[in-house]
């Protein structure tokens, strides 16, 4: 990541979580906008690459800054999973099962519309991800603890979405020292590039990495 009306350059490795303490309000406003921007597909000033390239941040980069309520089954998510699954469904092992399905449906619709005397119509079942919304099907989120539920997020927005880098907003303020760092060690383990802003200092941790933008505009 990199800033150049402050000259900063940051670095993030996969054996720790990047946090950049940003003390100057002007300045985390600006950077954090700046980023939102760009998450709506928007150019910036802040740039983020890998391996010398820049990369896309409306596509690979998330950006949290609602904790609560914290929605795991966001619809662009939900979307993902369902288009997996029709797929999957259309494979050949699964194809002759879910046009079964799909023609039983038909028939039983057929069967309970011969109950009214009006004439009615309605949509012939074409996929499976009417009864997948049907059934509401979800990821599921109650884990006990909002780190793990954090982190169930992450590994799900990579797989079906294809999200590299997940930038929070203040998320220590939700969290303590002790969960913190479990979130951290759990991110690396799974290799989940986090970069996390916030407004103030908190105990610095084992897996963390810090840069901080003090009142006074200095990196240090």
């Amino acid at each position: 990541m990199a800033y150049a009306p402050l000259n900063l350059c940051v670095d993030m490795t996969e054996d720790s979580v990047t946090s950049l303490i940003i003390e100057q309000p002007a300045i985390f406003y600006s950077i954090i906008s700046d980023i939102d921007q760009q998450i709506n597909g928007t150019a910036g000033t802040v740039c983020f690459s890998d391996t010398d390239d820049r990369f896309s941040v409306s596509k690979e980069a998330i950006l949290l800054t609602q904790f609560i309520p914290f929605e795991t089954n966001q619809k662009p998510l939900l979307n993902a999973l369902y288009a997996k699954l029709k797929k999957a469904s259309q494979d050949k092992e699964l194809f002759f099962s879910t046009h079964e399905i799909n023609s039983r449906i038909d028939a039983f619709i057929g069967t309970l519309a011969e109950q009214c005397q009006d004439e009615l119509i309605w949509d012939k079942p074409e996929d499976i991800t009417a009864l997948l919304k049907a059934v509401s099907l979800r990821f599921y989120d109650g884990q006990p603890d909002f780190q793990s539920k954090l982190l169930d997020f992450m590994l799900a927005c990579r797989e079906y979405l294809g999200k590299r880098l997940f930038i929070t907003v203040n998320l220590r303020s939700y969290l303590g020292t002790r969960e913190t760092s479990a979130l951290f060690r759990s991110a690396i383990l799974q290799k989940l590039t986090m970069f996390c802003i916030e407004n103030r200092e908190y105990p610095r941790l084992s897996q963390e990495q810090r840069i901080i933008i003090d009142e006074d505009a200095c990196v240090i």
